[in-house]
């Protein structure tokens, strides 16, 4: 059994804004969305295919898998029409690349990973979704938009004023933004507060003014 140690946030978005460097000095100035498949094909060099995994191995809820020592990355055929979890899966392998190959590939007993959504809790995947957040909504461009769009950069949330609850202030943000990112809703609301780009001021333990700032 491979044992994944821990990792801080801070290592992580750090793991993909290098990727993300590497990756802009070849295909120039990134803008969103963030075209993971050239990054898998094309930059990192490894094979992207779109299977029947579910039934090929016998899990109803399987998403993805990578197989390090193939340098193959493998789609579940039932995300081929959702761009926003197409996406984000394919990420999450290439996050598992980027954080987990050579610990894999140093174990002659386990030499790939299968993404299961029963099996979100493990270091292992909870790592790489952090990572893929990182990857495919880049904290600098995601603060752009924002100020762009919003004319301030970050947008403040106070109960009781035009939304009653602040998961519903993150979700009318996260509207705007989707889709341009090429990622789901909720994975643009979880990006939104990890970054506190959309903050909540409810307690006024922050200067307000200078969220309004154009």
């Amino acid at each position: 059994m491979v044992v994944v140690p821990y990792l801080t946030y801070d290592h992580m978005e750090a793991v993909a804004q290098k990727l993300l460097f590497e990756y802009e000095q070849e295909r120039g100035q990134l803008t969103p969305p963030i075209l993971i498949d050239d990054i898998i094909e094309n930059h990192l060099k490894l094979s992207l295919e779109i299977e029947n995994l579910r039934d090929e191995l016998g899990c109803s809820d399987i998403l993805g898998g990578i197989y390090f020592s193939e340098r193959r990355i493998v789609i579940d055929s039932s995300l081929a029409e959702e761009d926003g979890r197409y996406n984000f899966t394919a990420a999450h392998e290439v996050a598992h690349w980027e954080l987990h190959r050579e610990l894999f590939m140093s174990n002659s007993n386990q030499t790939d990973i299968v993404c299961r959504d029963s099996q979100k809790r493990q270091r292992e995947e909870y790592q790489a979704d952090f990572t893929a957040a990182c990857i495919l909504m880049p904290r600098n461009l995601l603060a752009q938009a924002v100020r762009e769009y919003y004319g301030k950069e970050v947008y403040p949330f106070k109960r009781g004023t035009k939304f009653r609850q602040y998961d519903d202030c993150v979700d009318h943000v996260a509207r705007n933004f989707n889709k341009t990112f090429g990622v789901s809703i909720q994975a643009m609301m979880i990006r939104l507060k990890r970054t506190q780009l959309v903050r909540d001021t409810t307690a006024d333990l922050i200067d307000s003014s200078s969220l309004y700032a154009n």
